[in-house]
């Protein structure tokens, strides 16, 4: 095993920042695919809702089985309490996933530090640990406050074409950072050597801005708990936005892959800027903290150019003009289909994609409390539920058939070099697009669910608030079902504790076993747990509603 582990790790320091996990090697494959002969696949039940769902834990088929009420809801968050946990590293930032000990090296890469992750394991906090909650959010402020992510916001504001790939074949890791080490607060490293990764995305800043406005607007964080430098992040911002014309810019988005003009981004930069200034603006010792933080800098750069631009970019007109940019493109690429919908011709069109329902989910997203958005948003997305969970989106090759078992192997699709095709076919996995119901079908039903729960608590009819809640029930109990079970194993043949939340339902194809849905080795991954967390509350609300 310890030789396995050190071929791991060499593969891994290979990988280029398209690459999540490692490829198994033909000798891996062999000893894989023997663990994995006689493991179980999960059993299936029929719902009060109508329609069925598979689980893998016998708690779980019992309370799929029920038609949900508060006191139901109330039973199961009460019992899955001590599983759903998002525990702090010593440094007191949040993992991607615990699968290993804090203190081993994860192969996978999911035991650093992503911005994103760290926002969504906040709302998550903030039901199950405020005080949690709280020190994860000051820590994120102290990393934006860090001498070389400022150095990074102003490197881009006083030349943009640092961002720009066309510009500077380095902009992926010279721009401020999204994924980090909770030791040195810089680039993740493997070997000794900072890990090339796709730093460009996005919606990371957006999301941190929405989730620190809600910690201070909730009072998690209090103004007193903030320092002088945090505010200095919060001053470059803007004018980081303004220069990139962020609304106009590819990014990697979500999932980390090709540069696309994502309507997520757009709408949670535009939707977590704007927050943020207003949070600021109604609390006086906020409002100054930012005023000082704009007078140190004059005191520490002496470059006009840049501190005008940063000046300017914190006017109410300019904050005003970066909303409405962002809801520009969201409304467009809505309008075209999607989430990125291909206008040049010459990228990936993407249309259906789980992403958009973070334009929905954290309070005082773009799209919250917009009923009619929603439901546009749900028509387009609700193509993606699959048996097992949901798909990121068409044609995702991450973790798609045997992904964890299987070494490489040729591709099975011919015919011109196009964009999607290299897309698809990056992990070298004989990836087949006729094939999708073998991709990766991933936690996100817990979305699907406290978005509808949301929705019903938006409507006025009791019929309508109860369908709405029917069906978040049911997506809610679908999230359930990806619990491990008693006997779990994952995809790769590793055995996994129970009642954790894998990231994703892989297929794993045998030719004596025939197709078996398995967790994820990545189990338990704290973002799928934090959105448990968040619909699981908000199931309780909205079935509490329903009993006035």
């Amino acid at each position: 095993m310890k030789s396995m582990n050190q071929s791991l790790l060499l593969l891994l320091s290979l990988a280029s920042f398209h690459l999540h996990a490692h490829v198994p090697s033909k000798e891996e494959t062999i000893a894989n695919r023997k663990r994995i002969e006689s493991l179980a696949t999960p059993k299936c039940s029929a719902v009060p809702e109508g329609g069925f769902v598979y689980f893998y834990h016998p708690m779980v088929g019992e309370w799929v089985q029920e038609a949900f009420q508060l006191q139901k809801i109330r039973e199961i968050r009460a019992k899955l309490a001590p599983y759903l946990k998002i525990p702090l590293t010593k440094e007191g930032f949040t993992s991607a996933s615990t699968r290993r000990d804090e203190s081993e090296m994860d192969a996978t890469g999911y035991s650093a530090i992503w911005v994103r992750d760290c926002c969504w394991h906040y709302y998550g906090l903030k039901i199950s640990d405020r005080e949690a909650a709280k020190t994860l959010m000051l820590n994120l402020a102290n990393f934006y406050a860090e001498k070389g992510q400022i150095q990074r916001l102003l490197n881009v504001i006083e030349n943009p074409q640092v961002a720009d790939p066309k510009q500077n074949t380095n902009a992926h890791m010279d721009v401020p950072l999204i994924r980090f080490s909770s030791k040195t607060l810089s680039h993740h490293q493997v070997d000794g050597k900072d890990q090339e990764w796709n730093h460009l995305q996005l919606d990371s800043h957006g999301l941190f801005l929405l989730a620190l406005s809600d910690a201070l607007s909730t009072k998690i964080v209090s103004p007193v708990d903030f320092k002088p430098q945090y505010f200095e992040a919060l001053a470059l911002f803007p004018a980081f936005f303004t220069e990139i014309d962020y609304a106009q810019k590819g990014d990697a988005g979500p999932w980390e892959e090709e540069l696309l003009h994502n309507a997520s981004s757009a709408g949670l930069v535009a939707s977590g800027q704007k927050r943020i200034m207003e949070v600021i603006n109604a609390t006086p010792a906020l409002r100054q903290g930012l005023n000082d933080a704009v007078v140190r800098l004059k005191k520490q750069y002496n470059n006009r150019a840049v501190l005008k631009k940063i000046e300017s970019s914190l006017s109410a007109e300019n904050i005003k003009r970066l909303y409405q940019a962002g809801l520009k493109r969201v409304e467009k690429n809505l309008n075209l289909g999607g989430e990125a919908p291909n206008l040049d011709g010459k990228g990936i069109d993407r249309r259906a994609d789980i992403a958009l329902l973070f334009l929905c989910l954290p309070e005082h997203a773009l799209y919250t409390n917009n009923t009619q958005k929603i439901r546009e948003i749900l028509n387009l997305t609700l193509s993606l539920v699959g048996p097992y969970g949901v798909y990121r989106y068409k044609y995702d090759a991450y973790q798609a058939a045997n992904y964890w078992i299987a070494s490489q192997v040729p591709s099975a699709i011919s015919g011109p070099e196009t964009p999607q095709r290299t897309f698809v076919t990056r992990f070298e996995k004989g990836y087949t697009p006729s094939k999708q119901p073998l991709d990766a079908q991933w936690f996100f039903d817990s979305n699907f669910a406290k978005v509808y729960y949301n929705l019903s608590m938006l409507e006025k009819d009791p019929q309508v608030q109860a369908y709405y809640v029917r069906k978040g029930d049911m997506h809610l109990k679908r999230s359930l079902g990806q619990l491990t079970g008693l006997d779990s194993y994952a995809a790769n043949g590793e055995k996994l504790p129970p009642l954790q939340l894998p990231e994703s339902i892989n297929t794993v194809i045998d030719i004596r076993q025939g197709v078996s849905p398995m967790p994820s080795p990545i189990c338990p991954l704290g973002w799928a747990t934090a959105a448990l967390l968040m619909a699981l509350e908000s199931a309780e609300t909205a079935h509490g509603a329903l009993q006035k």
